[in-house]
């Protein structure tokens, strides 16, 4: 486990759990904890309702809040599950910048995970916990490190809260399953993330490249990313830049102006205020 003074986090696993250590309980109520089963599967009780959870589809990412009942009933031979337990005074340090709707995500009645999301989000969302882990395995503990932790958290709220549809007129909120737009949105936004992962990506910032990328105009690129991310073309470009903006500063020795550089920014200058 690897623990910070600054904030009430730390990293765990479970891993090939045996019969007499089960169930496993979620103990501290006012814990929050971001999860990611990587292998196998298990079965859980998640509020007093029953769920399997799997990794046959790959990583299968969920958050558990505080004051939610959780219990690990019993498990795969090739279970592994790794999660993050985040205190409620480092989340208090969140809450001020997720809004009404993510918040009333956290408390939704459902367990909901990204193999219940389109793959996009389940990427984004696979990105971001690796991010926490990395930085969690750092010794090293600085106040920027505590920003970079409190960004990440609610990136990583806002994303699992895109999921959800709250439906005030109806006094209830309900949960839709995959994408939440037509096919051909849904498949241009995938196709977004592919270009995403290429080299050339890095350089651009503006909305106008992808759109191009896209074969579509930038008024409807706005269009899909507000109704599939829930957030603004030009916002989801940013997260995407200052993802592997940050990867790049916690995990080499890559000075400002080489990153800089390689992102494709004027100068230095332009490049800290980004």
């Amino acid at each position: 486990m690897t623990m910070f003074e600054h904030l009430s986090i730390s990293k765990n696993c479970f891993e090939s759990l045996k019969e007499d250590v089960l169930p496993i309980t979620k103990e501290q109520i006012h814990d929050t904890w971001f999860c990611r089963l990587s292998a196998g599967s298990m079965r859980v009780l998640f509020n007093h309702h029953e769920y399997e959870v799997s990794a046959d589809g790959g990583d299968c990412l969920f958050i558990v809040a505080d004051g939610k009942s959780f219990n690990i009933i019993s498990t795969s031979e090739d279970f592994k599950l790794e999660y993050i337990t985040v205190g409620f005074d480092c989340l208090s340090m969140v809450y001020p910048y997720l809004g009404r709707k993510a918040n009333a995500a956290l408390t939704f009645p459902h367990l909901i995970t990204t193999s219940q999301m389109p793959p996009y989000a389940a990427i984004m969302l696979g990105r971001q916990f690796m991010q926490l882990s990395d930085i969690l395995e750092e010794k090293r503990m600085s106040l920027t490190r505590d920003r970079i932790i409190v960004h990440l958290l609610t990136c990583t709220i806002l994303m699992m809260s895109n999921g959800i549809i709250i439906d005030e007129q109806m006094g209830g909120s309900k949960f839709v399953t995959g994408t939440l737009s037509s096919t051909q949105s849904y498949r241009l936004m995938c196709r977004l993330y592919e270009i995403f992962e290429e080299p050339e990506a890095l350089c651009h910032h503006d909305v106008k490249y992808f759109a191009d990328r896209l074969n579509i105009s930038t008024r409807y690129f706005y269009q899909i990313c507000m109704k599939e991310s829930g957030i603004s073309a030009k916002a989801l470009i940013n997260n995407f830049l200052i993802s592997h903006i940050r990867h790049l500063l916690l995990n080499t020795t890559l000075s400002f102006q080489q990153i800089s550089h390689r992102f494709n920014f004027p100068d230095q200058a332009a490049f800290t205020i980004y």
